[in-house]
């Protein structure tokens, strides 16, 4: 099934929140081995990050999603963690929106 509202890919953008996630814990480690860590690295590192995250911030302001101002309000608080436990989510999600508008609305 295809989703309207995602312009992206959901496998690329699966691709890059797990890219950016692993080359946070790789930055993490550097740092606490005391090693220093490419900048060219941390800044393409940033902005796939903050792509992958508008994106999927744009995604739940446009989608029907169960707990929608739980997901915004975790996206500011949490981000890194959130962006990958909404990619698990997703689906679930939508599927208890739509259940829940047909029983309650």
């Amino acid at each position: 099934m295809e989703d309207k509202n995602f312009n992206l890919s959901h496998q690329l953008i699966w691709v890059l929140a797990i890219l950016s996630l692993v080359l946070f814990l790789v930055k993490l480690i550097f740092n606490v081995q005391n090693i220093e860590f490419p900048q060219i690295v941390s800044s393409f590192n940033s902005g796939v990050f903050f792509v992958v995250w508008l994106v999927l911030v744009v995604e739940i302001l446009t989608t029907k999603i169960y707990n929608q101002k739980f997901w915004l309000i975790s996206m500011f608080i949490l981000p890194p963690i959130t962006v990958i436990f909404y990619m698990i989510q997703r689906q679930r999600l939508k599927h208890l929106a739509q259940s829940f508008n047909k029983k309650y609305f």
